[in-house]
């Protein structure tokens, strides 16, 4: 009640009760990260306390605003897949293309602007972050498979000639495509995407 009656004054102290109250909801929701109520309560203090600064790029001169961004843009994302409200969904991606943008993204961050980009309809958002993320991590490891499988399934419904010659060259370096799950993700994308025509050899012209 006491945050609530700052919150409603002006300036330095409603800045001040802002932060407190999105500290709190911020400390019970990682301790229940799944609970939709407190990831509500995240977004709605969080948004808040983001509006206390610049807009980037100017905003990540603070370092406390990456992980503000990041945390808000989880807990939206939270929300998104309880009751698939848009906006929720639209707000998480924001928040994370201003991390990529700024190079302030983490894999968490890379992989969630993906999938919900992808949700949105907008693969192009959602294919550069898996091929960012892919060039991230050390080559063989599961979630370098998992983005590599994430790119190429993207990249097929884009650019299926594109997409069959970089799976032919995965092919040559893994034989086996990958560990599990993704191995057999690859194996099935490999029968999905059209085979190159193959070209008969040119017969030499005779001599006149």
């Amino acid at each position: 009640r006491r945050l609530d009656e700052l919150r409603a004054m002006d300036g330095r102290l409603s800045q001040t009760a802002d932060r407190l109250i999105y500290s709190r909801a911020s400390r019970a929701w990682q301790a229940a990260p799944e609970d939709v109520a407190l990831a509500r309560a995240v977004v709605s203090s969080g948004q808040r306390v983001i509006e206390q600064y610049p807009a980037p790029p100017q905003a990540f001169q603070d370092p406390a605003v990456g992980p503000l961004y990041a945390t808000v843009a989880e807990a939206a994302a939270v929300v998104w897949r309880a009751d698939q409200n848009g906006v929720f969904r639209d707000l998480a991606v924001r928040l994370d293309r201003a991390l990529v943008e700024n190079d302030r993204a983490t894999a968490s961050t890379l992989r969630r602007v993906a999938r919900l980009s992808e949700s949105g309809g907008d693969t192009g958002v959602a294919l550069d972050a898996w091929r960012r993320l892919l060039s991230g991590l050390p080559a063989g490891q599961p979630e370098w498979f998992e983005a590599r499988y994430e790119s190429l399934r993207l990249l097929a419904g884009q650019q299926p000639a594109a997409a069959r010659q970089a799976l032919d060259q995965h092919k040559i370096l893994y034989p086996e495509f990958g560990p599990e799950p993704w191995g057999q993700r690859l194996r099935d994308l490999d029968e999905q995407i059209p085979r190159a025509p193959e070209t008969s050899p040119t017969a030499p012209s005779s001599p006149r």
